[in-house]
């Protein structure tokens, strides 16, 4: 356990002086993965102030976060293992402490430190300092090895030259330079991480550089780019920088590695950005707020490629940024600039976390690209990071559990919201003022279709005809106020039905069928949501592969066995219960998986046998055996599978949720 940490707090408190006046320090150790991560205080006033070098992201890592303070409080403390160790009082170190906390050095409470750096490259802890009654006061980053101690100089030279009066920039309160490491601390800054990009364009409006536009080719970012992507991705390179190349852009300040868990912020106001190694004074503009999206979907969110993808389209639509790219001059090649972000992380950065993922989101975004480019650009090549979307003909296209788990993800897609950049909506109350007239004609329709079973016949189906407000309210105002009216017509049409006819169904029917209606109108609204928004990365029509049946059922063989037997399961329970009961929503999943994996020609035949097998083997009641009783409902049936058919196929086009698979 203590094979990395000791020799590391040795180098921290070494002195080239013999000890005269040691003062002793002890610290319980948290580890992550296996490795030491943090050193606490073991008589800390209030150990909640030595967590402050803890940025907790994930659930997990927040839940053993609000762990630690309670094992301290209990014998489980000793599950920590405890580090001693001593350091001389007189030591260039301790005076620099006791410089930065106001305190004596043999006064010095037991700081907390947290190991950083990279494994086997460069040795870094980060020290925070508190006052004498246990409130945080100085964060000091420390260099120990020779490549730590370039990194910590790097950044203190960049510090010294941030603008002081700029939102997010740190200033250095200090510095030290011994031939055993170097350090420098920085005024302790409270708050919370960021949990999204709301309100972080003032902050990269603010680092933009007034003046004169400046050449990307003139950046260091670019020059760091060009010197290794030319020789490792020549074809790639010559493409970006085709379009690049001589761009006038206006030059920001750049963090580099701008995550939430290095930002804090009290308010909008008042944010700080920590850990400047990567930065530059000049760097590429949106190349931080791509960085923040990027990460964090990967690294805490753990999104899929293509979720990473729509995130990220989601940015780049929304109007604050498109505001930002014209303050900085990129309007014209905010994709491009994208990709170029993504090569610059997997060969300059080289990140340890996360590397295939964001190899997977640049070939598809290079793909799509490539398509709205309308010219064969070259591919990247099909290694471990960035894998072939293309497959054998012959040969599925993935593992029998990555196809079926690619389908499930493709229907959880479906309900989707952008959840690290959020759209701004107007609120619901300030929708209905100014839709009222639509929204009191869509509930007098819902009036009307909600008699017309009393008028004509109680087993005949109307569900498409609720449709109609919900799909006009979904396609002019916003999914809130269709969700409203969908919601509001699966309830009240069934309550309307029961209390003017209570004996012709049992309650607990009209309670299923109120839940499978909620179900299906709920669908309806998210595929008309997706529809009505453009994307940034939409691809060219019949720009996807085309593949012969034969080939698309050996693709997707496991997807299409799965369905088949769900589909087999749902005529089943439909025979085996009352013909009264709905089972739309259930039947609608074999529709939309076989349009989402394979085709809409796949789905237009799922949605026939939906609408006739399973009518055909479960009406046992005579009343539901009448010819035209059957034909209506049958054909009630095919509308909405045909609609949420139709919806999917021009979703997915557009879509890049939904690109990962090929179609016929």
């Amino acid at each position: 356990m203590f094979q990395n940490v000791i020799p590391t707090i040795n180098s921290l408190f070494a002195s080239d002086t013999p000890y005269r006046q040691p003062i002793k320090f002890s610290w319980r150790l948290v580890q992550r993965k296996r490795r030491p991560f943090l050193l606490l205080p073991d008589r800390a006033q209030n150990i909640q102030f030595s967590l402050e070098l803890y940025s907790a992201q994930r659930p997990l890592a927040r839940l053993w976060r609000s762990l630690i303070p309670v094992m301290f409080k209990t014998p489980a403390r000793a599950l920590l293992g405890a580090v001693n160790a001593e350091a001389e009082t007189s030591s260039a170190l301790l005076r620099f402490f006791a410089e930065q906390s106001g305190l004596a050095a043999d006064a010095l409470p037991t700081p907390a430190i947290k190991f950083g750096g990279i494994a086997g490259i460069t040795s870094r802890v980060v020290v925070l300092l508190c006052d004498a009654g246990g409130n945080p006061l100085r964060v000091i980053k420390i260099g120990l090895n020779p490549k730590g101690r370039a990194a910590t100089d790097r950044e203190a030279a960049l510090l010294a030259k941030l603008p002081k009066s700029t939102i997010g920039c740190t200033s250095m309160t200090g510095q030290l330079r011994t031939e055993l490491l170097s350090a420098f601390a920085t005024a302790y800054f409270p708050g919370k991480s960021l949990a999204t990009d709301v309100g972080i364009e003032k902050l990269f409006h603010a680092w933009l550089a007034p003046g004169s536009a400046v050449s990307l080719n003139d950046l260091p970012s670019w020059h760091e780019m060009e010197s290794i992507s030319a020789k490792k991705e020549p074809a790639i390179w010559a493409a970006l920088s085709s379009v690049l190349s001589g761009k006038k852009i206006s030059t920001t300040l750049f963090h580099g590695d701008f995550t939430p868990w290095n930002v804090r912020m009290t308010n909008l106001e008042n944010i700080q950005a920590f850990d400047w190694e990567r930065g530059h004074l000049d760097g590429i503009p949106a190349w931080d707020w791509f960085h923040f999206i990027i990460q964090t979907s990967i690294l805490v969110k753990r999104h899929s490629p293509e979720r990473v993808a729509a995130e990220l389209d989601h940015l780049i639509q929304s109007a604050r940024f498109q505001n930002y790219a014209r303050a900085a001059g990129i309007s014209e090649i905010i994709e491009p600039l994208l990709l170029a972000y993504l090569l610059h992380e997997k060969y300059v950065v080289q990140p340890e976390e996360g590397r295939k993922v964001a190899g997977q989101l640049f070939y598809l975004l290079w793909e799509h690209w490539e398509l709205k480019q309308n010219q064969l650009l070259p591919a990247p090549p099909a290694n471990d990071e960035l894998p072939s979307r293309e497959t054998s003909p012959v040969a599925p296209a993935a593992g029998f559990f990555a196809q079926i788990n690619s389908a499930f993800t493709n229907l959880a897609n479906i309900f989707w919201e952008p959840s690290l950049s959020p759209r701004f909506r107007p609120s619901l109350k300030s929708l209905i003022q100014t839709h009222w007239l639509a929204l009191l004609v869509s509930l007098a329709w819902i009036a009307l279709i909600a008699n017309m079973p009393l008028w004509t016949n109680p087993r005949l189906m109307f569900a498409p005809f609720y449709l109609v407000p919900i799909i006009f309210l979904a396609m002019k105002t916003d999914w809130r106020l269709a969700t409203l009216v969908a919601q509001f017509s699966a309830i009240v049409g069934p309550l309307y039905f029961y209390n003017a006819n209570p004996d012709f169904m049992p309650f607990r029917i009209i309670c299923w069928n109120t839940l499978m209606r909620m179900g299906v109108f709920q669908v309806v609204v998210n595929l008309f949501d997706r529809f009505g928004q453009s994307s940034v990365f939409q691809t060219v029509p019949n720009s996807t592969s085309k593949r012969n049946p034969i080939q698309s059922i050996a693709g997707s063989w496991p997807v299409i066995l799965l369905t088949m037997l769900f589909f087999a399961v749902v005529i089943t329970f439909d025979v085996l219960t009352s013909p009264q009961m709905l089972l739309m929503p259930l039947y609608m999943i074999p529709c939309m998986t076989l349009t989402l994996a394979l085709s809409w020609r796949w789905g237009v035949v799922a949605a026939a046998m939906a609408a006739f097998l399973g009518p055909l083997f479960q009406r046992a009641d005579p009343g539901y055996q009448v010819w035209e009783i059957q034909f209506w409902n049958t054909a009630m049936r095919l509308i909405i599978y045909l609609i949420v058919v139709g919806l999917l196929e021009q979703v997915r086009r557009k879509n890049i949720l939904f690109s990962g698979s090929r179609r016929t």
